[in-house]
């Protein structure tokens, strides 16, 4: 800064023509004057008013629109022509049209909202196109009601692209305010200041009110984007607050296991997914209120398995009986809200239908002792994954599939956690997914080997006890 002014102020002694261009030193000699003003308050408050009024409408409208849009494919189709103009026609057109149908005084509001309005729109519907497929089917998995997920999922994965749009359209909203103030010349304003000081061929003006738009720019852009984060950081620790409260006062047995499903039964399966054939023919019998683990090697149809169970996939023949109405799972991903605590993921899954504190304690069970405000990025493979186990025990479902729950445990952790499932899932019926026969012997599970889909069409599953 130091150098830049430094340059500025050698450039005008060379030049020595203070009509062409005033000096850092003359500048702000000015500025010291027009502080002192009779209007100078006013201008600014106008100006600033109806900026940050354009600013805000185009935030609120352009959110929501990109919220219809992510929803409705129809409606994105319809916007797109209308926001592919806004953002293709020069502003000093749009300013010139808006004359004719607005006063100068309106001018600014209008044209900050038409500037921004596409900027927030295609961001914002960016991040909702980012949200995590994943997490969404989760959170159908786990039957989550739309306000909890939009807590937990989307507003977390919307946020940097939210903000990143405001950052960007902050700055433009006062360039294209002021440009609109400059043509428009309503009374009072900060562009009708700029454009006197052209007339009147005073340099000195025009550098100080550019050097005063700078500042509230910059001043309104860091303020604004410093309670967006607050915002957003206070929704999060609030979260973690509330599962916190009470957890002192913990119930000495874990909650009534949840109701086994019927015997579930698998009869001449088939999946395939285009030409790749997963399942042809397979039939298993899982018995209710026992555990069953699925081996196999990688690729032989294990996950397609356990994602029929659920019902996140369909047969493309053959039956399935005896389904539950409710599952719960660990995925073979975490798909954790990793901006939040790990009670607090437990509480996405389940809502507040648990006793106060039982979050924790089923987490302190499976010994995750990290700080309760601490988000669950912060912890190592191996936390997440019983943070995952947690919300999966916890949640409600006659079915509970843990798709290789155990990964990235040590020995002693591993026997710890088979322990907790066995002491919160008894009654329930458990599908294991594994590689491991000693991870099917810690849950006292028969085996079922799924070995792919036979060339011939046949079903390649056995049972072994």
């Amino acid at each position: 800064m130091l150098f830049a002014l430094g340059v500025w102020q050698a450039a005008a002694m060379l030049l020595n023509q203070r009509l062409l261009l005033a000096s850092p030193v003359e500048v702000a000699a000015r500025l010291c004057t027009l502080l002192t003003e009779e209007g100078f308050a006013a201008s600014l408050l106008f100006s600033f008013s109806r900026i940050v009024l354009g600013f805000v409408s185009a935030l609120l409208l352009g959110t929501l629109l990109a919220v219809l849009a992510g929803r409705f494919s129809l409606f994105e189709l319809l916007l797109r022509p209308f926001m592919l103009t806004v953002k293709s026609v020069p502003v000093a057109s749009f300013i010139i049209l808006a004359l004719i149908w607005l006063s100068s005084r309106q001018l600014s509001s209008f044209i900050s909202f038409l500037m921004v309005l596409p900027v927030v729109y295609t961001g914002v519907l960016g991040g909702i196109r980012a949200v995590d497929p994943r997490m969404t089917e989760a959170a159908g998995l786990f039957r989550v009601p739309w306000g909890r997920r939009l807590y937990y999922v989307w507003l977390p994965q919307v946020r940097p692209y939210l903000i990143s749009a405001c950052s960007v359209s902050l700055g433009l909203s006062w360039k294209a305010g002021i440009a609109a103030e400059v043509i428009g010349m309503p009374n009072g304003s900060i562009g009708e200041a700029l454009y006197e000081a052209k007339i009147y061929l005073s340099t000195a003006d025009l550098f100080a009110w550019t050097v005063v738009i700078v500042l509230l720019s910059l001043g309104f852009e860091k303020l604004f984007l410093l309670l967006l984060r607050l915002t957003f950081d206070g929704l999060i620790r609030l979260s973690s607050r509330r599962e916190r409260r009470g957890a002192d006062a913990l119930p000495e047995t874990p909650d009534a296991a949840y109701t086994a499903a019927p015997d579930i039964v698998l009869d001449n399966v088939y999946k395939s997914f285009g030409e790749n054939d997963v399942l042809c023919g397979f039939s298993a019998h899982f018995p209710a209120g026992r555990a069953v683990c699925l081996m196999g090697p990688s690729g032989a149809g294990k996950t397609t398995l356990v994602n029929l169970l659920l019902g996140l996939l369909k047969p493309d023949a053959g039956a399935l009986r005896g389904l539950p109405a409710r599952c719960s799972a660990v995925f073979q991903e975490n798909r954790l809200c990793e901006d939040f605590s790990a009670a607090a993921n437990v509480r996405f899954a389940v809502g507040r239908r648990l006793p106060t504190g039982e979050p924790e304690r089923c987490l302190r069970a499976l010994g995750l002792d990290a700080a309760p405000d601490a988000p669950v990025r912060a912890y190592s493979g191996g936390m997440k994954r019983r943070v995952a186990l947690a919300r999966a025990l916890l949640a409600p479902g006659g079915l509970l599939v843990l798709d290789e729950p155990f990964k990235g445990l040590d020995a002693a952790t591993r026997g710890r956690a088979a322990a907790v499932v066995l002491r919160y899932a008894a009654g329930r019926t458990i599908v294991l997914v594994s590689h491991d026969p000693e991870e099917a012997a810690l849950l006292g599970a028969a085996v079922i080997r799924v070995e792919g889909a036979a060339s011939d069409g046949a079903a390649l599953g056995s049972r072994t006890e």
